[in-house]
C-alpha cells in the first residue's frame, strides 16, 4: 500500500461520522467534519474493520449472487446496514443511545466476578 493510499483510507475512516453528525446534529460542513474527527478518535481500528467487514459483504455478494441487475440491489442493501451501524456508532458515542457492551466488557465483568471483585458490592459488610 501506498503512504497516498494510507492516508486516503485514514482520512476516510476518521471522518466516516461525518454525514451522520450533518444530519442528525444539523451540523454544517465544517463543523460536521471536525465533529466526526474528534468522535473517531480512539474507534479507527473498529471504524475500519466496520468499513472491511461491509466491502467484504458486497464483495461476495457480487460474487456468489447470480441475479442480474441484482448487484445495485445488493450494494444499496449492503450500504444501508453499514451506514445504519455507523450512525448507531455515532449515537452511542454522543451518548444518546446506551452503549452496547462489547465482548471484552462481558469477559471482564465476568473476570471480576470471579475474582469475587462484584462480590464487594452485593455482600453486606460485617462489623
Amino acid at each position: 500500500m501506498t503512504p497516498v493510499a494510507f492516508l486516503a483510507d485514514y482520512i476516510s475512516v476518521r471522518l466516516s461520522f461525518w454525514s451522520v453528525a450533518i444530519v442528525i446534529d444539523g451540523r454544517g460542513l465544517i463543523d460536521g467534519a471536525r465533529a466526526a474527527w474528534e468522535l473517531a478518535r480512539g474507534n479507527w481500528w473498529r471504524l475500519a474493520g466496520l468499513t472491511l467487514m461491509t466491502f467484504g459483504a458486497k464483495w461476495t455478494a457480487r460474487r456468489w449472487v447470480p441475479v442480474p441487475y441484482g448487484e445495485v440491489a445488493i450494494d444499496w442493501l449492503i450500504a444501508l446496514v453499514g451506514y445504519a451501524a455507523i450512525a448507531m456508532m455515532y449515537l452511542q458515542r454522543v451518548g444518546i443511545l446506551p452503549r452496547i457492551p462489547t465482548i471484552g466488557d462481558v469477559v471482564a465483568e465476568h473476570a471480576a466476578q470471579r475474582r469475587g471483585v462484584g462480590d464487594l458490592v452485593s455482600k453486606p459488610v460485617r462489623q
